[in-house]
């Protein structure tokens, strides 16, 4: 590979100019994980009370509609998949905090 000619300039080929400088690659070590743990988070009741609104507003919303015109097997797969989608965040919260 190294021997194959390329029909290109050398600055385009190399990626660099004169004046460019070299990459500075960070190592953070992390590992391809996010980096911001929630626990962290200096959660305020301010903070959580509109955290908790931004999230829930549409999602109840929605289950409200859903009542009001009259589509009940709508509303109530809406508020099982709630329900899922809590059971599935705390079971992944305990295998998480626990090494097996």
């Amino acid at each position: 590979m190294h021997n194959k000619r390329h029909n290109l300039p050398k600055k385009i080929f190399h990626g660099k100019t004169a004046k460019s400088q070299p990459a500075k690659i960070e190592n953070s070590g992390s590992g391809g994980k996010i980096a911001t743990n929630l626990p962290e988070i200096r959660w305020t009741p301010t903070k959580l009370s509109l955290a908790s609104a931004i999230i829930l507003a549409p999602i109840s919303f929605g289950i409200v509609i859903c009542f009001k015109a009259g589509n009940i097997l709508i509303g109530l797969i809406l508020i099982g998949l709630i329900l899922f989608m809590g059971l599935i965040y705390l079971a992944l919260r305990y295998i998480e905090n626990n090494e097996f």
